[in-house]
């Protein structure tokens, strides 16, 4: 079975890496165990969207904007671009797959005592998992994604990790 299956005719899905910014293993797993088990994705950055990404104002954006252009557009892709039925692929680093799943709620919501605790991240999206891989099962990736260094990525149709992606043999 391939990740095509799962693209279903969509021209694009959603890539997203699990991380915390500690780089620990220790930390990626905690997060990918509450992710899987309570059905969620998340984002945050809490020194710099200390709210509501919706909920700041246009200044406040833009200020973000300016000073880290990139997450501004995945705070754009997450809150306000994403829809329900959306395809995500999840990816532990650069080589390894944990999961695929599409986004079941319309929006997202906003938990800053999940960012507070480090429990998970604070601005979260209900998630049906279509495939859910134990921690230490991850399906390795065919080739690393070398230059994905953001934590979300809109990948089109015929792009180099559309390519890469969509034929993974999922087993």
């Amino acid at each position: 079975m391939k990740l095509e299956r799962y693209l279903d005719g969509r021209l694009y899905f959603y890539l997203m890496h699990l991380s915390y910014g500690t780089g620990r293993e220790d930390d990626r797993e905690e997060h990918w165990n509450y992710a899987r088990e309570n059905k969620l994705i998340g984002l945050d950055l809490p020194d710099d969207v200390p709210k509501n990404w919706n909920d700041m104002s246009d200044s406040e954006k833009q200020s973000l904007r300016r000073r880290r252009p990139m997450w501004y557009k995945q705070f754009e892709l997450f809150c306000n671009e994403m829809k329900k039925d959306d395809l995500v692929v999840v990816v532990n680093g650069w080589d390894s797959l944990l999961g695929i799943g599409k986004v079941s709620q319309p929006k997202y919501n906003y938990c800053k005592i999940l960012s507070e605790t480090r429990t998970f991240f604070d601005h979260v999206r209900n998630i049906k998992w279509e495939m859910a891989q134990n921690y230490h099962k991850r399906i390795p990736l065919p080739v690393r994604l070398n230059g994905f260094n953001n934590t979300l990525l809109k990948v089109k149709v015929n792009t180099r990790f559309w390519m890469i992606l969509s034929n993974i043999d999922l087993g």
